[in-house]
């Protein structure tokens, strides 16, 4: 007797929290970017999965991160995921090599010293295209002691450093961010570079 296939078309999804649409396009996606080189289709396909899920989230009527405060109005055309936008935000801010004048670096290394923490954020200026996920591990780590640096350590606030504490409050944009982080911390687990 031979297996059936299985299809598309229960209105369910396996994927607890994310809708059935959703689950097929990133399934979809997966098989095209197999026949793609992985280095140069990892990151996008990454990004539309998450912008997928995201999507579904908000048309329940649920804004995302900072997307929910109304000081954030004019950037709601930005294309980018929440969770990619919080990576590469945190990372700028926080991270080597970054915005000097709307980050907060120098003090973010201070509160590491004082708590006794290692600052996990890498710089994300150059192109690899591994950045995303290098950082995506580090959002993850840090989604305790940034918040709390950001509202209680920070000597100047700006609309940069208030969207990080916004996005990093919200569990959902977390939780995508860790599904970036999976794939960098699998490959330390198998050591694969």
């Amino acid at each position: 007797m031979k297996k059936r296939k299985q299809e598309w078309n229960s209105s369910e999804s396996t994927v607890p929290g994310v809708g059935r649409k959703a689950e097929k396009t990133v399934a979809e996606m997966g098989k095209k970017g197999a026949k793609k080189k992985p280095t140069n289709a990892l990151s996008a396909a990454a990004e539309q999965g998450i912008s997928i899920v995201e999507k579904e989230w908000i048309e329940d009527g649920n804004q995302l991160g900072r997307n929910a405060n109304p000081a954030y109005i004019s950037f709601e055309k930005n294309a980018e995921s929440a969770a990619t936008r919080t990576i590469t935000m945190a990372s700028d801010c926080l991270g080597p090599r970054g915005d000097e004048k709307s980050g907060a670096r120098k003090e973010w290394l201070t509160f590491c010293s004082l708590k006794d923490i290692q600052s996990k954020f890498s710089s994300y200026r150059s192109n690899r295209f591994n950045n995303l996920f290098q950082n995506a591990t580090a959002v993850p780590h840090h989604r305790q002691h940034v918040p709390i640096f950001l509202n209680e350590y920070v000597s100047h606030s700006n609309l940069k450093l208030k969207s990080i504490f916004e996005d990093m409050s919200d569990k959902r944009v977390i939780s995508n961010i860790a599904a970036l982080a999976f794939d960098e911390q699998l490959k330390e687990i198998l050591g694969v570079s």
